[in-house]
């Protein structure tokens, strides 16, 4: 009963901010990592689900809460850094472009911890 309810809640709350614009969501899932984005809203941190690679961190460099469009840059210290959009409506992160400009892409789920 107690999951129902979160559950009815959470789809109210993100009901509730489709009607009124996007609020930016603390953690992006993705396959293979996870981008979670601290309290302070500008620090992020990306994790590898596998643990095969070093961890990733950077920051939050712009958040339109009008379209659901977060922007960062994301430094791998095993590469380099890379800059991502993420669209909270699609559901994808490009990779240093956008739609139509690059093709690494990530399906990812953007999710709000309680």
């Amino acid at each position: 009963m107690a999951r129902l309810i979160t559950v009815l809640v959470v789809t109210l709350a993100v009901l509730t901010l489709e009607a009124h614009g996007y609020e930016l969501c603390n953690k992006i899932v993705a396959p293979g990592a996870t981008i979670t984005v601290l309290s302070d809203k500008i620090t992020l941190h990306l994790t590898w689900n596998n643990g095969g690679r070093v961890d990733g961190y950077g920051s939050v460099t712009a958040w339109d809460s009008e379209n659901g469009v977060l922007m960062a840059y994301v430094n791998f210290p095993d590469d380099r850094g890379y800059y991502l959009k993420y669209y909270l409506a699609e559901s994808v992160i490009y990779w240093d472009g956008d739609t139509g400009t690059t093709d690494n892409t990530w399906l990812a789920k953007c999710t709000y911890d309680m």
